[in-house]
């Protein structure tokens, strides 16, 4: 009698369990039941995007250490200085978490249905996602251009570095190789890396479509590039001038050492024994430094800085009316010239 009665039991629970199921099944379809579904996949939505956000956002950082292109980025933008007090990482992993819980927040309200609040959301991610291939056609434009000018300065520099202009602008100034105050190779270098780098932000501004900030990056290239043929004759005749001014001085100095007026330059306590200069060497200097005075004007000049050329002019006539050599005389019709041309014709070798 034992027997049969337990053997009764599992199929009395089964069958307590099967009635107890469709209540289960109808609560959950209830709307009660339906208000903790939803509840409840939203936290669900909520948790696995703040944890993926987390996730993501230490992946980027760590590969950010890992790789050091942001901190290479920086130097190029800022400099070494301010490259190495920017958290770029830190900037970065923020960007991405955020911009990855503003996804969940809208994902979290949308479970639940707060459609006045999520919509806000939706319509400012829209926003952005249009605006993102602007976006990436500006940051190809600015890279590209980085790459070029970071190109560029590297071949004007060791192109630069080839002709050894600094050793020689130390040796003209008379100071040992090595020691020149001016770096052009990387001064120069640095001039065409920020001309090509705002040449390249033109076009990622205008792919932008930022017309009014474009406006003064627009002048700016079109003044320079402008002046652009002014520049490179102003610096030609800097350089021919600075060529003519070293060969003059060095015919001046073997010319008036051959005449033997040295001689007469000992007796006056210009002994070269004793650390001064020779008298040939003197005036082989005075005519070095006049012919790269009127380069400089006739530079000046073509540059159209009247501002400082024209005093200039007036200084150097007031210096070479004295009575002087020959070669140092300017002409009795002499007149503020207009040009470079004018400038050399009105110097004449009489006195």
């Amino acid at each position: 009698m034992i027997t049969p009665a337990l053997s009764a039991e599992p199929g009395l629970l089964a069958q307590l369990s099967t009635d107890n199921l469709p209540n289960w099944l109808s609560w959950l379809d209830s709307e009660p039941g339906r208000i903790v579904i939803n509840i409840s996949g939203a936290f669900v939505v909520l948790i696995v995007g703040w944890i993926f956000a987390t996730l993501l956002s230490l992946s980027v950082r760590s590969l950010l250490n890992r790789t050091q292109i942001d901190n290479r980025l920086a130097e190029y933008a800022f400099g070494d200085a301010q490259a190495g007090a920017l958290p770029i990482e830190k900037w970065v992993a923020q960007t991405v978490y955020y911009l990855v819980l503003l996804f969940t927040v809208v994902a979290f309200l949308n479970a639940l249905n707060l459609d006045a609040v999520s919509e806000p959301l939706n319509q400012f991610l829209d926003r952005i996602f249009s605006y993102l291939p602007q976006v990436g056609g500006a940051i190809a434009w600015i890279i590209g251009g980085w790459l070029l000018a970071t190109v560029a300065k590297l071949v004007l520099t060791r192109g630069l570095q080839s002709f050894r202009l600094d050793d020689r602008l130390a040796e003209t100034m008379g100071d040992e190789p090595g020691s020149s105050p001016l770096l052009l190779n990387e001064n120069l270098g640095k001039i065409v890396y920020w001309f090509v780098l705002l040449f390249f932000l033109y076009f990622a501004l205008g792919t932008l479509g930022l017309d009014d900030q474009l406006e003064p990056v627009q002048n700016v290239l079109t003044d320079i590039l402008e002046a652009l043929p002014q520049i490179l004759t102003a610096i030609l005749i800097g350089v021919v001038g600075w060529a003519i001014a070293r060969i003059v001085r060095s015919i001046v100095r073997n010319l008036l050492a051959s005449t033997g007026i040295d001689t007469f330059g000992t007796r006056l306590g210009m002994s070269p024994t004793e650390g001064r200069q020779t008298l040939s060497g003197t005036l082989a200097t005075v005519s070095y430094a006049v012919v790269l005075i009127l380069t400089a004007i006739a530079a000046l000049e073509e540059l159209n800085i009247e501002a400082i050329s024209e005093p200039a002019v007036a200084v150097l006539d007031q210096v070479l009316n004295v009575p002087c050599p020959g070669f140092l005389r300017r002409s009795p019709s002499w007149s503020p010239p207009t040009s470079s041309v004018a400038l050399s014709r009105n110097w004449l070798p009489a006195c």
